[in-house]
């Protein structure tokens, strides 16, 4: 029963559904300083928390809030459009990208997502008549025929 219930705790989901941390009040402004949360708080609710990011462009909620602006602004492209991942032998073994077209207007977008923590160049000659959208690193461009990711980096490339 010990093996089963080290495998089960290993396999939830519950380990990604923390609390909301709000603010840095107790229990981060998820409930009354009185109630105790079912779930534990992270250490870091006082630092890491929605109304410490409110104001900081360059937060986590600023980059999301701009990610959900690029798919309201372009759904042809982002919701219906089509995808395509791009092959490993074009991106590398640390970057994901892929294609999105929609037929339609015409428009096409490469995202390329850099899971590493060290820098990768990404091939960029299909992307000669591509402009950065929208990207999480200062100086996104595409250089010298390549892309650079910084670590952990991301760019969303559009055509035209």
């Amino acid at each position: 029963m010990g093996a089963f219930i080290r495998e089960l705790q290993l396999k939830a989901r519950d380990h990604g559904r923390l609390p909301m941390q709000w603010d840095g009040s107790p229990n981060a402004g998820f409930t009354t300083a009185h109630s105790k949360p079912w779930m534990t708080i992270n250490k870091d609710y006082r630092e890491w928390n929605v109304a410490s990011q409110l104001d900081d462009p360059e937060s986590v909620l600023a980059y999301w809030k701009q990610m959900l602006a690029l798919r309201k602004q372009y759904t042809d492209l982002f919701v219906y459009g089509s995808y395509s991942p791009l092959p490993e032998l074009e991106t590398g073994e640390m970057v994901l990208g892929y294609e999105r077209e929609c037929h339609e207007t015409g428009q096409k977008a490469s995202v390329l997502l850099n899971f590493s923590d060290a820098e990768q160049k990404v091939p960029a000659k299909k992307y000669q008549d591509f402009s950065v959208l929208v990207s999480n690193q200062e100086g996104s461009d595409i250089v010298a025929g390549q892309v650079t990711l910084k670590p952990f980096g991301a760019v969303v490339l559009q055509s035209g």
